[in-house]
């Protein structure tokens, strides 16, 4: 993670700090630790001059509680500093590692009590939001923030798109990559939205979708690190919402997210596979057969003490072994459900789809799909929606089959305020998995999700965007640190490269001579 902070306040205040900062940079003097030696070995110590924020911790003698792990990005030079049209002045800052709020708080209360901090927080590639309590766009003005990696290899047209609106820049290099430049900025949504839709022109998605599709498309390409999605930037509001308006506070102390329980490192798949009727009934045939492959009956009472028939029966590997008998590679998960008639749903003019759910370990099995496809249904293909560990991702980038935009996990045992009892299940599925909790599950486009959280935050005036960014932050909190509750809200990523027709999986190729041939 990374952060881009503007600390303003008055003038004795923001130099003095700017002062007090750089004196405990010049004094953190030790040894770098063997750990320190090994990284720097294998050329992964940035030389920016980073200075760890353990340092002004210990300066302020706060408690070991509060996050540090992270540091300033360099010294606090003169150009940092800025005086404001109010007569005030800011400090600009840059840190790597996250958001430390209560560090910055704690420093205000004791060197610059009249003075405040607005920051712009790019998020992780797991949850994939930006943050910023800039709610009157002082400093942060855009919606989107874009990380982008460049190198010497990066196309000049997207170099030039993706080092604009640059907040911060450092460059970097280790033995596993190439020499890359990294650049942290913000965009307007509708100038972000025309420059990724000259570089993929799919009008009619979202811009939210779009940059996920063009996060997959040009990834690679862009340097070493690669391009991180632009994550819908979102203004905080602090007044604790749902906590004052159902009467209940959040404890102090870190947020217990119960999220070991949620789909521990089991990856549920929803499958349709598409195409002609006869290619879909093969498939399913064949699916059928390496089923029958091992009898439950047969297996040793070991086995049976493990895992259920199913599991045994419709393991990945019975299908894998139709495939290709001598293969000795294998998968880890089965297909849950049995695969009965009415699995199958005729879409007219000869075409059917099959629909079935799998487990595996962390990732779809994709190559093994792919392969059966290959074999049993050159014709046909395939979409699936993927669930890990609080990570939402499909290859239905059109919304065929799975047109949601968000996931909603939510464990509940005990009374909690009507109305968000009602939106965390009145559409909801109840699961129960032999590897889980039980937990209720709902799924929503981005239009059902204002619809509904308008009831709960009563402010038509907010983008959709803002809103739902709030309720996901709300209702997490409301749940923090209760044993018997937990709630998720989470985007659905939709990857594009995975999309069956989206691009071409042949590349042209010239012809070759009849020498060549020979």
């Amino acid at each position: 993670m990374f952060t881009h902070y503007y600390f303003e306040g008055p003038e004795e205040e923001i130099f003095s700090l700017r002062t007090r900062l750089n004196d405990i940079f010049k004094s953190q003097s030790h040894p770098p630790s063997e750990r320190d030696k090994e990284l720097a070995a294998l050329g992964f110590v940035r030389d920016d001059g980073s200075h760890d924020l353990v340092h002004i911790l210990d300066a302020l003698e706060g408690s070991k509680d509060i996050r540090h792990n992270g540091s300033v990005c360099g010294d606090i030079s003169p150009d940092a500093c800025r005086q404001l049209q109010d007569g005030k002045w800011s400090m600009a800052v840059n840190v790597d590692g996250g958001n430390y709020r209560d560090l910055w708080d704690l420093m205000l209360r004791k060197w610059a009590p009249n003075s405040c901090y607005y920051y712009l927080a790019y998020g992780d590639f797991r949850d994939g939001d930006a943050e910023s309590n800039d709610v009157e766009h002082r400093y942060f003005s855009g919606d989107y923030a874009v990380r982008a990696s460049l190198s010497k290899e990066t196309p000049e047209e997207l170099a030039r798109i993706f080092s604009r609106h640059t907040l911060y820049q450092y460059s970097d290099s280790n033995i596993f990559s190439r020499d890359h430049d990294v650049y942290y900025s913000q965009w307007p949504r509708e100038e972000l939205y025309r420059e990724l839709l000259a570089l993929v022109p799919l009008p009619n998605i979202s811009p939210d979708d779009l940059a996920d599709v063009v996060a997959s498309t040009i990834g690679l390409p862009l340097g070493n690190g690669g391009y991180h999605p632009p994550d819908p930037l979102s203004g905080t509001r602090t007044s604790s919402l749902f906590h004052s308006r159902f009467g209940r506070t959040s404890p102090k102390g870190a947020t217990s997210l119960k999220g070991d329980n949620i789909m521990a490192n089991i990856c549920y798949t929803q499958y349709r596979f598409e195409g002609p009727e006869e290619e879909i009934r093969n498939i399913g045939n064949h699916f059928q057969k390496a089923f029958s492959l091992h009898s439950y009956d047969e297996a040793d009472e070991e086995t049976q003490r493990f895992v259920d028939r199913e599991f045994y029966e419709q393991h990945l590997n019975n299908i894998i072994e139709l495939l290709y008998p001598d293969c000795e590679y294998g998968w880890r998960g089965a297909i849950r459900g049995k695969i009965t008639e009415e699995s199958y749903k005729s879409l007219g003019d000869g075409q059917m789809v099959l629909s079935f759910e799998a487990e595996s370990s962390y990732v779809p099995v994709n190559s093994l799909w792919n392969d059966a496809l290959s074999q049993w249904a050159p014709n046909s293909r395939y979409y699936y929606y993927a669930e890990e560990m609080r990570l939402e991702w499909t290859n239905d980038v059109f919304r065929k089959y799975f047109p949601w935009d968000y996931a909603i996990f939510a464990s509940i045992k005990k009374n909690i305020p009507q109305a968000i009892f009602d939106f965390l299940t009145k559409k909801a599925e109840y699961r129960k998995r032999e590897d889980q909790y039980g937990y209720h599950v709902s799924y929503w486009t981005r239009e059902e999700m204002r619809e509904a959280l308008l009831k709960l935050l009563p402010h038509p005036e907010w983008s959709t965007e803002d809103l739902i960014y709030v309720a996901k932050d709300e209702l997490e909190r409301f749940a923090e640190g209760d044993e018997n509750l937990w709630i998720f809200m989470i985007p659905v990523r939709h990857r594009a490269e995975d999309a069956p027709g989206f691009f071409s999986r042949e590349e042209e190729e010239p012809a070759l001579s009849e020498e060549e041939t020979d």
